[in-house]
């Protein structure tokens, strides 16, 4: 693995959305935790970068459920040079080389490309359980998970000033 990619395997990763523990339990079976995932997650929303569409402009690679994020087979110098230009949030959908229904979900953040597998069934879309009707919403999703992970012990801290 180098600085500029990161490859996840689904299976082995965190599920989007799930990412604060409860810590122990009252005996009302209520939660000690002060910072409920819904409050770390909504600040996360305020500081996450927003999803950025990195839009082909050749439009015989358009796909109705994808539009004009999907750019077809490219390279990954390609890829990561649109990335990069796009800057924090950009994104763009693929076509994996080795199957002929399989499309790939890349995306930048914290200054390396992401590649996911992406799926689509019963018009949604998903790289984990979690489905959305569009790849904006579930970009915006995992760039605000993503982030949260990352800064989690600074809101914390930030939330306890608060108090």
């Amino acid at each position: 693995m180098d600085n500029y990619h990161t490859y996840v395997n689904m299976e082995e990763s965190v599920e989007w959305g799930y990412i604060v523990r409860s810590t122990t339990e009252n005996s009302d079976g209520t939660s000690n935790y002060p910072y409920s995932e819904e409050n770390l997650f909504n600040l996360a929303e305020e500081l996450a970068p927003k999803p950025k569409a990195v839009r082909c402009l050749n439009d015989n690679f358009k796909l109705p459920r994808y539009g004009d994020v999907y750019h077809g087979l490219i390279e990954g110098e390609e890829i990561l040079r649109l990335l990069t230009e796009a800057g924090e949030g950009g994104y763009l959908i693929q076509k994996l080389r080795k199957s002929q229904q399989a499309y790939m979900l890349c995306f930048m953040f914290n200054g390396k490309a992401h590649y996911y597998k992406l799926n689509y069934d019963s018009g949604e879309h998903f790289i984990s359980n979690k489905r959305f009707k569009t790849v904006e919403e579930l970009v915006a999703d995992v760039l605000k998970t993503m982030h949260l992970e990352l800064h989690r012990e600074d809101y914390i801290r930030r939330l306890k000033t608060n108090d």
